[in-house]
């Protein structure tokens, strides 16, 4: 039997023979250059072995998955898209396509126009943008003749002082949501300032007519996601609204003093928290810290406070309510105050202030006004940036 080293002898004579006769072509040949070609043939056939096309393994992540979860993960993603889709105000704007003639008759189109707004610095207005309303109607006329404002001394006022006096190094974040959307005021409005919004109406006429000014604004509209969901606490469901004639606005879950039930109009019911995690879910994102929250939907505004749910409650940082005369909002104020939260009421002659927030708010108020909640941090990076600025 022949040994390596006589299959060595054999291979460097052969070698040596080679160079005699190529003598000019081949350079010289040493057992150490012989062992450095040959792994470099083998090195390429192997990379061309590695190259050669073949079924790829399944990614390691993949691998620990049986099959059967990785299915009930796609069922379950297909199911958060059905739920996302169907709270879309694109399927209420579908609908009101359908609507008569009489309805679209009543459609009005109005627009901000910054010059005209002399409530705020130059600097610290938004971008122009349009807006739709029906008409006639409380909310939608008041549109119509402001530029775009409804409820500008309490909602506007409070959001302009807060984004004023709150530093961006503080990590303010651009995230607002707009709880009881009706014609889009405030919306629009902070969606013009660069926020990113999301707006939440159960009323499908009002949401579809929003959804068409949103198509009107651009980036501005872009900005903006309707939920037409009803926001509760209670269990998931469809929920009948109550209309009230001659004020969309006034609709709601709860039935108000000249308000009527509209037969045969549902509306999906989620609590806020589960629209929020839905939404992270279908699109993939996580949503940061909320800098403005704004609550008007109509004496339910308690089941909509309640059904963020804790989690969420901490990551905002200020909440804002539409009161009346009612136990319903002394227990908004009591709620948020449990949580953290430092309050004041804002009406016609108490106006917003950062130094005006208290650990114990008012269980009486006037006819009409606005809570205004924030987290003590924000608070006193509020204080803090007012008297870096003025002194006060």
């Amino acid at each position: 039997m022949r040994t390596f080293g006589s299959y060595w002898t054999a291979l460097h004579r052969g070698v040596t023979g080679a160079r005699g006769a190529w003598k000019e072509r081949l350079p010289n040949v040493t057992p150490a250059s012989v062992l450095w070609w040959t792994a470099a043939l083998a090195g390429l056939f192997l990379l061309l072995l590695g190259l050669h096309p073949r079924s790829a393994p399944p990614p390691a992540i993949i691998s620990t998955y049986p099959a059967p979860q990785l299915r009930g993960l796609w069922k379950r993603s297909d199911a958060s898209r059905a739920a996302y889709a169907a709270i879309s105000a694109e399927r209420a704007l579908e609908q009101f396509s359908k609507a008569d003639r009489g309805t679209l008759e009543k459609l009005r189109i109005g627009r901000y126009v910054p010059e005209n707004d002399q409530r705020l610095p130059a600097h610290e207005r938004p971008s122009g943008y349009y807006f739709m309303s029906l008409t006639p109607d409380l909310v939608g006329d008041a549109m119509l003749r402001s530029g775009g404002f409804w409820d500008e001394p309490y909602l506007h006022a409070i959001f302009d002082v807060a984004r004023r006096w709150t530093p961006h190094d503080h990590g303010r974040s651009k995230i607002v949501l707009d709880v009881g959307m009706n014609f889009g005021t405030f919306a629009l409005y902070t969606a013009a300032l660069g926020y990113q919004v999301h707006a939440f109406e159960m009323q499908p006429n009002v949401a579809a007519i929003v959804q068409l000014a949103l198509r009107m604004n651009g980036r501005i509209g872009e900005r903006v996601t309707i939920h037409h969901v009803a926001v509760s606490d209670e269990l998931n469901g469809n929920v009948s609204f109550y209309d009230s004639t001659g004020n969309l606005g006034m609709a709601g879950a709860l039935p108000v003093n000249d308000a009527y039930a509209i037969p045969g109009v549902a509306v999906p019911a989620m609590r806020m928290d589960a629209v929020l995690r839905l939404h992270e879910q279908v699109t993939g994102t996580r949503l940061p810290p909320i800098f403005f929250v704004k609550i008007d939907v109509e004496g339910h505004d308690l089941h909509a406070l309640r059904s963020f749910g804790r989690w969420w409650l901490a990551r905002i940082d200020h909440v804002v309510i539409e009161v009346k005369e009612s136990e319903v909002y002394a227990q908004c104020g009591r709620l948020l105050v449990e949580a953290g939260f430092l309050c004041q009421y804002v009406t016609d002659s108490r106006r917003p202030h950062p130094h005006r927030f208290t650990s114990v708010p008012a269980d009486s108020f006037p006819d009409y006004g606005a809570l205004w909640c924030a987290r003590p941090r924000a608070v006193t990076a509020m204080k803090r940036t007012m008297v870096e600025s003025t002194g006060m």
